[in-house]
């Protein structure tokens, strides 16, 4: 009766370890990190972006004696000023946050 008694505590501690464990999931992982690594891309380009935007911003600033109004003045191709935020007072731009 021990034995049996002994037994099925037992089994059911295993059956509590096994279930509180977070299995793991190799395509949810790989998943996770192809997404990570798509944001982590999607951030360098948004700051290399940025660099651009900055280098448009003082080059027209120069050519003109005065700042931008808007970042469509610049004439930038292939990049979407529209994830950017720009300040016509003082030239500053920055990254928008979503």
């Amino acid at each position: 009766m021990f034995f049996r008694f002994a037994s099925i505590v037992i089994l059911l501690a295993v059956m509590h370890i096994g279930c509180s464990e977070e299995q793991k999931n190799p395509i949810r992982e790989y998943g996770d990190t192809l997404v990570d690594s798509l944001d982590k891309a999607e951030t360098a380009a948004l700051k290399i972006n940025l660099r651009t935007i900055e280098t448009a911003i003082n080059r027209f600033e120069a050519e003109k004696g005065r700042l931008p109004e808007n970042l469509g003045e610049l004439n930038l191709a292939n990049i979407s000023i529209r994830d950017y935020d720009y300040d016509p007072d003082t030239g500053h731009v920055e990254i928008a946050v979503e």
